[in-house]
């Protein structure tokens, strides 16, 4: 895993590796703008020397739109947290079905002792 010196360094990274145009990021991001602003904006956030800076949401989309995520790596680096890892869907379905599972023998175990009660009284 790469060191990122700061959150813009790693999203920068992410838009360089990714299969889409800075310009493209830029106008995805930012709309509003006319192409040529939105790069403008988008170049000034990733400077360190620039005031403008992107919000971690903002982060967050661009590594979503890049299919990149450098930022997270850094935000997980900087808190000092182990390398995410990535959850694919079906392993995120499966997940559930487990909790489903285990969830379903809670309410059986509820359901009989309510039915041994009212047959009690």
């Amino acid at each position: 895993m790469p060191w990122f010196e700061t959150a813009e360094d790693a999203t920068h990274n992410a838009i360089q590796h990714s299969d889409m145009k800075p310009k493209e990021v830029a106008y995805q991001m930012r709309p509003d703008l006319k192409p040529d602003s939105a790069y403008a904006w988008l170049k000034n956030c990733l400077n360190a020397t620039q005031p403008e800076k992107m919000t971690a949401d903002q982060h967050i989309a661009i590594a979503k739109l890049c299919y990149q995520y450098d930022f997270l790596h850094y935000v997980a680096a900087q808190l000092h947290h182990s390398k995410p890892e990535y959850i694919t869907p079906e392993d995120a379905v499966q997940s559930l079905e487990e909790k489903i599972a285990e969830q379903q023998e809670v309410i059986i175990g509820l359901l009989n002792a309510r039915n041994k009660l009212k047959s009690v009284a």
